[in-house]
């Protein structure tokens, strides 16, 4: 039986730097692969809430202001439970300098670094989004 998952999703961007997490090595699907802040919205949220509260609970951050960017679906097939994932994702311009997250393993990495195979599938087309988007 296959789930289904709202998910909202922060790219915080600083420059031309993403705010990032690396999944464990222990992850059964996700293993080592670069990640943005977010998760899953709650029954009684909107997107962009589940997204906000999200990036406060995973990087002990202020949430900074959102933006809609983009809204997909994606099936993930491999594992145990097949999923199937309504996501939507959110843009924050941060202005330098960027802050230091207090909770997690978040880092600012540079937009360039993340390519196909180094973030979640679900994600891969998001980042060339980003890339051919106009300059803040």
């Amino acid at each position: 039986m296959t789930v289904r998952e709202e998910i909202a999703i922060v790219i915080a961007c600083c420059g031309g730097d993403v705010l990032v997490q690396q999944r464990p090595a222990t992850d059964p699907d996700l293993a080592g692969l670069w990640e943005f802040p977010g998760g899953h919205v709650l029954a009684e949220e909107r997107p962009e809430s589940g997204a906000a509260r999200e990036f406060v609970e995973e990087t002990g951050l202020v949430a900074p202001p959102l933006e809609w960017f983009h809204s997909c679906e994606f099936d993930y097939s491999t594992g145990e439970r097949p999923r199937h994932l309504r996501m939507t994702f959110y843009l924050a311009n941060i202005a330098p300098p960027p802050p230091v997250a207090t909770t997690g393993n978040w880092s600012w990495q540079p937009l360039a670094t993340l390519v196909e195979g180094t973030v979640p599938p679900a994600n891969a087309h998001v980042i060339g989004m980003l890339r051919r988007r106009e300059p803040q």
